[in-house]
């Protein structure tokens, strides 16, 4: 899969905004105005995942653990939150915001004022869910188990810890949960900025107020929105032979969705293109490849 790049929205802005009306008819018109998927990022104006000008939609879920993947983040189907510690600068933003209380600011507040990272917190860095730091080498989730069985996907016997509600950790993912290794409290040891994820309820307010050490990998969205943000670079698409892009992860994980997103494109004449490992029941694969131009 290709590497995410890190603006989420790409340089075509001068391509304006899809109008909300047309967008809604062509989703209606297509019965996937109700569809919901998860999103890890939608990166326009790629030109590295298919041919022409194209946006790309990566959403979130895989059946495969492979050690090389571009976008480990992707890995589980619901979103997450991520936490770098050796980029928290103390701030103490995220306290204020959280309504759950999970975050947490003592021990040495001058080091915090300053924004230097103790040797606690430079050897745990936590990031997404598929790169342990070092501290937690033995905690990435290997796979979610119902996200593999949503793909209709042998052999993933690992991913038995998927829960049904999108953002909540599965009973067997106290590891993943607790990257840190201490009690769930990440960065305690370092006596500056705590997290405790066991009352996380992923409601993204923290990563909204934090400076750069704490990032939502992944939202939920509708087909309709995913749209709007597609149908704004039709002009470029139409002038480069390019389209719509899934990408992931895996985007047969989340077959109905993929499924939604592209009959929508196709019904407003965008060209469509699937970047998958094909590791998914066949029924669900050939249902995608009657919407699909072309596979990479």
């Amino acid at each position: 899969m290709s590497k995410t790049a890190n603006s989420a929205t790409g340089a075509a802005d001068t391509a304006g905004t899809a109008d909300t009306a047309d967008t809604a008819d062509i989703v209606g018109a297509t019965g996937a105005a109700g569809a919901v998927g998860t999103v890890l990022q939608i990166q326009r104006f790629s030109v590295n995942d298919g041919p022409g000008i194209r946006t790309a939609v990566f959403l979130k879920g895989c059946p495969l653990d492979c050690k090389w993947c571009h976008n480990p983040e992707s890995k589980r189907r619901r979103p997450e939150l991520s936490y770098a510690e050796r980029l928290c600068i103390g701030c103490g933003r995220c306290v204020r915001v959280c309504p759950q209380g999970c975050h947490s600011m003592g021990g040495d507040t001058g080091a915090a004022d300053a924004g230097a990272p103790g040797a606690a917190g430079m050897a745990s860095e936590v990031g997404a869910v598929g790169v342990p730091g070092a501290a937690g080498a033995g905690a990435t989730d290997g796979a979610d188990g119902a996200g593999a069985a949503d793909a209709g996907a042998p052999g993933a016997a690992g991913r038995a810890s998927e829960v049904g509600a999108v953002g909540e950790f599965g009973a067997g993912e106290a590891g993943a949960a607790d990257m840190a290794g201490a009690a769930g409290a990440i960065g305690a040891s370092a006596g500056r900025h705590a997290f405790d994820r066991a009352g996380c309820v992923l409601c993204g307010r923290c990563a909204d107020a934090c400076v750069g050490a704490l990032e939502m990998a992944g939202k939920n969205m509708s087909c309709r929105e995913v749209m709007e943000t597609v149908l704004r670079d039709k002009p470029f698409y139409d002038n480069s032979g390019g389209g719509l892009t899934l990408t992931g992860g895996e985007p047969l994980m989340q077959h109905e969705f993929s499924l939604s997103l592209l009959k929508a494109a196709r019904a407003a004449g965008i060209g469509t293109c699937v970047e998958t490992s094909g590791h998914a029941a066949p029924e669900r694969l050939l249902a995608v490849a009657e919407h699909t131009d072309l596979f990479l």
